[in-house]
C-alpha cells in the first residue's frame, strides 16, 4: 500500500500563490471533489487513511487534498490546512508522468541588511539599512506599470527579483525606526534582473 497521507510534497498551484513552490504535507483526501457533478461541500468521500484511499482507487486527478504548508520560521508544518487540487502537487505530477516546474530561487531581500549608497536620502549615505518592504514599479511616475506592494521574498522571486523601477522601504539599523522610501538601485544588494 502506497503512503500518501502525511507524505511531504511540493505545491505548484495558483489557488494559493503564497504557497507556490513550498513544501507541504498531504492530509485527508476528498475523493472526486473536482468531478463536474460533485458537491464540493460534501464530506461523503473524505478519506483520512491510506488503507481507505487504496480501497477507493488511490489518489486521482479529480481529487482534492488537504495540505499543510511548512513554516520555515517555526521549523514545523502549519496546523491549518488548505484544500488543493491533487494535480497541483509534485507527487501527483510525477505520478501522471509530468515534469514539475522548477521553484523560483528565493533571494532574501525583505528583512535583509545592506548599505545605502544613494543621494536621495543623504543622511543615510553609507549607513546600514534593513529592508522592510518593496514596492514594485514604485518609481514609475507615468503610471504605465502598476505599483505592487511585495510582502514576501517568494513573491519577489516570482517577479524575477528587484527591478530598476522598484522602491524599498528601509529603516536605519540602530536608528530611530523611521521608514524611508528609497530606490532599490541605491542599495548594495541590488543586482539588475
Amino acid at each position: 500500500m502506497e503512503k500518501i497521507i502525511e507524505q511531504d510534497t511540493i505545491y505548484y498551484g495558483n489557488q494559493w500563490p503564497q504557497m507556490y513552490g513550498l513544501k507541504v504535507r498531504m492530509g485527508a483526501v476528498h475523493k472526486n471533489r473536482l468531478a463536474p457533478n460533485a458537491d464540493p461541500d460534501s464530506m461523503e468521500n473524505h478519506i483520512t487513511s491510506d488503507e481507505d484511499l487504496a480501497k477507493a482507487g488511490g489518489l486521482g486527478e479529480m481529487d482534492s487534498v488537504e495540505i499543510y504548508p511548512w513554516v520555515e520560521t517555526e521549523g514545523r508544518f502549519s496546523p491549518v490546512a488548505s484544500d488543493a487540487d491533487a494535480v497541483d502537487l509534485e507527487y501527483m505530477m510525477i505520478k501522471m508522468g509530468k515534469t514539475p516546474p522548477t521553484p523560483p530561487i528565493v533571494q532574501t531581500v525583505l528583512g535583509a541588511t545592506c548599505i545605502y549608497h544613494g543621494d536621495a536620502s543623504h543622511w543615510l549615505q553609507g549607513k546600514k539599512v534593513r529592508i522592510k518592504g518593496i514596492i514594485a514599479n514604485g518609481l514609475c511616475a507615468d503610471g504605465t506599470a502598476p505599483k505592487k506592494r511585495i510582502l514576501t521574498n517568494r513573491e519577489l522571486a516570482k517577479l524575477g527579483g528587484l527591478g530598476p523601477m522598484d522602491r524599498a522601504r528601509v529603516v536605519e539599523v540602530g536608528g530611530s525606526g523611521t521608514v524611508y522610501r528609497v530606490p532599490v538601485t541605491a542599495l548594495s544588494l541590488y543586482q539588475p534582473r
